[in-house]
């Protein structure tokens, strides 16, 4: 490899420029990580010709069917329709598989009626996420609401025996 120059590190991203064999240009690559920055460190001291996260290379996987079981925090049924309401009551989720297992739910079981219930509906799903719990679950077409409207609908629920989440 030819010389290559440094630039330094901002936060975990490595900024690298780095000449590739038969080319007259330096390519910039930039690692998600250290680790992966010592890695290409490693690689170039070895003066290994190498590919850093082509896209064009993506493989393909599938992710094995697991079949699992959900336990519902509250079920309440209708009076006047005889309809049970699931209600899942939520603070926070910490990874997209939480969330996603609600969309399987409601996905592979449209006969329930799934509600989810949070603290705060207004929660970012992650910290630099311009997504709110409530906008997530709303394009997925689950139904949620905060404790507040519960407690409204549960007032209601109790003089005439409706639900509607």
């Amino acid at each position: 490899m030819a010389d290559k120059v440094k630039v330094k590190r901002v936060t975990t991203t490595t900024k690298r420029k780095r000449v590739t064999k038969g080319q007259q240009y330096q390519t910039e690559i930039k690692t998600r990580s250290g680790f992966e920055s010592k890695v290409c460190d490693l690689l170039d001291k070895y003066k290994i010709d190498f590919e850093y996260e082509n896209k064009e290379k993506r493989v393909n996987y599938t992710v094995p069917a697991k079949e699992r079981r959900y336990l519902c925090d509250f079920i309440v049924t209708c009076k006047e329709t005889g309809v049970e309401y699931y209600i899942e009551t939520k603070g926070r989720f910490v990874e997209l598989s939480e969330r996603m297992k609600y969309l399987h739910i409601q996905e592979q079981n449209p006969h329930i009626k799934l509600g989810m219930c949070f603290m705060n509906p207004n929660l970012k799903i992650s910290k630099n996420s311009k997504t709110t719990y409530k906008m997530w679950f709303d394009s997925k077409g689950i139904s949620n609401i905060d404790f507040k409207q519960l407690d409204k609908i549960m007032k209601e629920y109790k003089k005439t025996g409706k639900i509607s989440i």
